[in-house]
């Protein structure tokens, strides 16, 4: 007499449960990458906006010791502080070197994100002084 070979049916629900507990795991940790990359992509797309409107603003002629808020139309707010670094080193010299600090931030679904770009820059100082001397 032969026996019948197969699985009982206590294996086969070990089995399905192995298995239920590897697919749920891998579809949170599909999710949570899914979240990374979204994530990863705003910071990206920021970065982008946030280097463009620093390179505008170092790039300009004339920039004056300021401060200001803004929004953009793609709902960023940008806050920029301008102000004269190592003064005490560069006082007797042509040029001043101005500290430029922007912070950039905005929303998502439930969190405030920012970014705080800093640079600096050489500007000729205007010498009062020296102006007044010519005229004379």
């Amino acid at each position: 007499m032969k026996t019948a070979r197969g699985f009982t049916l206590i294996e086969i629900m070990v089995a399905l449960t192995v298995i239920g507990f590897a697919v749920v795991y891998l579809v949170q940790l599909f999710s949570a990458n899914l979240r990374t990359v979204g994530t990863s992509q705003d910071y990206m797309e920021a970065m982008t906006r946030a280097e463009a409107v620093m390179r505008e603003i170092t790039e300009r002629d004339k920039i004056d010791e300021t401060s200001w808020q803004e929004e953009t139309d793609q709902g960023y707010r940008v806050a920029v502080s301008v102000s004269e670094a190592e003064k005490e080193r560069t006082e007797d010299l042509p040029v001043k070197l101005l500290r430029i600090e922007m912070t950039f931030s905005w929303e998502t679904a439930r969190k405030k994100k920012s970014l705080i770009l800093r640079s600096l820059k050489a500007v000729d100082r205007i010498d009062n002084r020296n102006s007044v001397e010519q005229k004379s």
